[in-house]
């Protein structure tokens, strides 16, 4: 047996099992929660909205747009009228950054 032999057959294990490890760090944007940012955005309107007395009655959000992690587009209705909010995330809570009538 020669001296490369076993040298060969280490290194090809080496390579081989490199190749199938997982990566150590996440590749890439990792995908937004869509129906998560739904429910927040949904709390932060029950109480942002009576509060501010903006609305009078049920406001229901009816499609969210583009989302990200830092903002999000939501479509609402409220009393047979239709609005496009921009929320914006400031610290771990949502606030209502632009309001305007579709």
């Amino acid at each position: 047996m020669h001296i490369g032999q076993p040298l060969r057959f280490a290194f090809c294990l080496a390579l081989a099992l490199g190749a199938c490890a997982p990566p150590s760090a996440p590749r890439g944007p990792r995908p937004v929660d869509v129906a998560a940012v739904r429910r927040e955005i949904k709390g932060e309107m029950a109480h942002d909205w009576t509060a501010a007395g903006r609305f009078h009655g049920e406001r229901a959000i009816v499609s969210m747009g583009h989302v990200t992690r830092d903002s999000a587009v939501v479509y609402t209705d409220a009393e047979g009228k239709r609005y496009e909010e921009t929320w914006v995330r400031q610290g771990n809570s949502w606030k209502l950054g632009d309001l305007k009538p579709v």
